[in-house]
């Protein structure tokens, strides 16, 4: 990820568009842990018959231990299978290159909504105590956007930066709960 510096700041605005790398690596990474589930459930289906023909052990607690693997292979396959696809769907939803984040002097625009200085409640950066990656929430009225911050070349702090300059100190990213 690209740390942004002061440089970024330019004619009163920062625009930050969609970055894919992350989910791209991410989704990599998940295809490759399902062909190795896939290659895992083979060598054990292979070692299973194999013990078996030579050895001919039947006993239930074998047969239970040779369960026990296929079962935690299957896991592996289905977990690998559920979150390349959801990492692939995250891809083709997605419109990479647009822009993501907007703070310029009339407010902020995360995603597709754009709300101005005076209408935002509550501006944050966290990262929730159940997953790893980190969220900046735009709050207005009853209404919410979100974006993970993987999905950005920026940081919170240079969003931070970025919104107590052009909101003229009304406003700020709130990172108590960031990376806790």
């Amino acid at each position: 990820m690209t740390v942004l510096g002061p440089e970024a700041l330019v004619a009163n605005e920062l625009v930050l568009p969609y970055d894919s790398t992350v989910t791209e690596a991410r989704r990599n990474g998940w295809r490759k842990a399902f062909v190795w589930a896939l290659v895992g459930l083979a060598i054990s289906a292979v070692i299973a018959g194999v013990m078996y023909l030579v050895f001919r052990w039947n006993d239930p607690l074998i047969l239970a231990f040779y369960g026990l693997f296929g079962v935690l292979n299957l896991y592996r396959i289905v977990n690998s299978a559920l979150r390349w696809g959801l990492a692939s769907r995250t891809l083709k939803r997605t419109p990479w290159g647009t822009t993501a984040v907007q703070v310029d002097r009339d407010g902020v625009g995360l995603g597709q909504q754009f709300v101005p200085w005076a209408e935002v409640t509550l501006l944050r950066a966290r990262t929730p105590w159940w997953r790893k990656e980190s969220w900046l929430e735009l709050s207005h009225g009853d209404q919410r956007a979100k974006l993970r911050l993987d999905q950005v070349p920026a940081v919170a702090s240079t969003i931070d930066q970025a919104v107590r300059t052009l909101s003229g100190g009304q406003v700020r990213v709130d990172t108590r709960q960031l990376d806790r």
